[in-house]
């Protein structure tokens, strides 16, 4: 029986950390004995122990590169790895990639595996800060055995850059259960979020981070709310960029039509309280709100950044460009007027989502990496 030590930077529940729930999940039910180590978080300890997956606290480690917190989760998690012992550790997100890679190796493990959900370097960042995180990733390669990308667009950015060779780098998509995901009618989430029954709910899930886009959404409802008047936007989340948003949402004299309502248990269960659901991303890994949004039979509308297009195309979505709200707006506008267009791309969303991106085929792959 393989033993597997998932390590997660950040324990708040957005797509990686979900990815890392489902599956270390799954693997327990299917015989390996699994374990994650995170920084501290409730919500994200108590789904972990529902599966019967053991938790770990990693006290030092932070998002952000701090040369004493960091060399102090390094010896952390090195003695983490030394007492569990396990075969295989399972790195996700950059920082924890970066030390669980060394420390894993130091340590003695047999595999390390890093899962790229969205590599950091393809944000928006300076050049000096750019080349820091390729030559840190091509250094933590060194000590990976394999690469897990969730998209196309990462595998093909590994390679551009040299991050390891091909035969070591994979892609394997997010997937989802669809038996497990259950919804709240659309009555009754609205009824929950304090919501109208009779306006047209336009929403999206997303943590408040600005490579979300919230802004540019933010921006196209300001233009589109002169036009129509029976829209309420809608935004489930909460982090870093919420006080900047709503100072944007003040400026516009928007406060009422454009409502930041804060993180949500298990937010997917609000999402038939939309009518559109849109997600404004400058950067994406692959997000499981879209997954979300395909089984709740939602249209969609989302740009057209990192791996969405692995799911995305023109028959059961609208995509546009990042950061152009003017597009933004007026897809939302088009889309609107589209009752027949709504339906169809929404029914073809679902099949695509219910038949290509199981969870079932994803750990299928994985257990496949692990061996």
């Amino acid at each position: 029986m393989k033993k597997i030590l998932f390590l997660i930077t950040q324990a708040e529940m957005g797509g990686a950390q979900k990815y890392v729930l489902e599956l270390a999940s799954a693997l327990k039910k299917e015989g390996f004995k699994t374990a994650v180590a995170s920084e501290k978080n409730d919500f994200f300890e108590e789904k972990l122990l529902e599966n019967d997956v053991k938790f770990y606290e990693l006290k030092y480690i932070k998002r952000s590169i701090n040369p004493i917190s960091d060399f102090l989760a390094f010896f952390e998690i090195y003695k983490l790895i030394k007492s569990k012992k396990p075969d295989i550790v399972h790195l996700n997100s950059s920082k924890i990639g970066v030390l669980g890679s060394f420390a894993g190796k130091l340590a003695g493990v047999k595999k390390v595996v890093f899962t790229a959900h969205g590599w950091v370097f393809n944000e928006l960042l300076p050049f000096w800060k750019k080349a820091f995180y390729i030559f840190a990733s091509q250094l933590a390669a060194l000590f990976e055995d394999k690469i897990i990308c969730v998209s196309s667009y990462d595998k093909y950015t590994s390679l551009k850059y040299k991050i390891k060779n091909e035969k070591d780098i994979v892609v394997i998509n997010n997937g989802i259960d669809k038996e497990k995901i259950h919804f709240l009618s659309k009555q009754k989430a609205r009824e929950k979020l304090n919501l109208p029954q009779k306006k047209i709910i336009i929403g999206t899930v997303a943590n408040l981070y600005e490579n979300k886009g919230i802004k540019h959404l933010i921006e196209s409802a300001g233009e589109l709310l002169k036009q129509k008047d029976d829209i309420i936007f809608v935004v489930l989340g909460d982090g870093p960029e919420k006080e900047n948003l709503k100072k944007q949402i003040k400026k516009l004299n928007i406060e009422k039509e454009f409502l930041l309502l804060g993180a949500k248990k298990d937010a997917f269960l609000y999402m038939k309280a939309f009518d559109i659901f849109v997600l404004p991303s400058q950067k994406e890994g692959f997000p499981y709100t879209l997954l979300e949004a395909g089984l709740a039979k939602l249209p969609v509308i989302t740009t057209n950044v990192g791996g969405i297009p692995d799911l995305i195309n023109e028959t059961n979505a609208v995509s546009v460009m990042s950061r152009d709200p003017k597009q933004l707006k007026e897809a939302i506008l088009n889309l609107l007027n589209k009752k027949d267009i709504q339906k169809i791309i929404s029914e073809n969303l679902y099949k695509d989502v219910s038949e290509k991106f199981t969870l079932k085929n994803m750990v299928q792959k994985t257990k496949e990496v692990y061996s």
